[in-house]
């Protein structure tokens, strides 16, 4: 994950629940976030094989901050705010 650090991502979509594994059901979070190109590549395994699950990377919302950049929204030049995240 430091790979994303001091860098602005967009938030792709909030996480409410997921699917715990281990304990074989569903769980309930608050402030959780994913961002949007964030996922596990499997270099981190410590066999020569890796990982190809491209696992994605669950971010606290304290981790990050807000950042607020103008977007083209429209082919007549109306700007819209987009949510972005810096990563502490």
């Amino acid at each position: 994950m430091l790979h994303w650090c001091n860098k602005e991502l967009r938030v792709k979509k909030v996480v409410r629940q997921f699917f715990d594994e281990r304990r074989w059901r569903m769980l309930r979070c608050h402030n959780i976030v994913l961002l949007e190109g964030t996922h596990c590549d499997g270099s981190g395994h410590p066999d020569t094989s890796g990982c190809d699950r491209m696992c994605l990377f669950f971010w606290r919302t304290e981790w990050l901050q807000s950042v607020d950049v103008p977007t083209r929204a429209n082919n007549q030049g109306i700007s819209k705010h987009s949510r972005l995240l810096f990563v502490k």
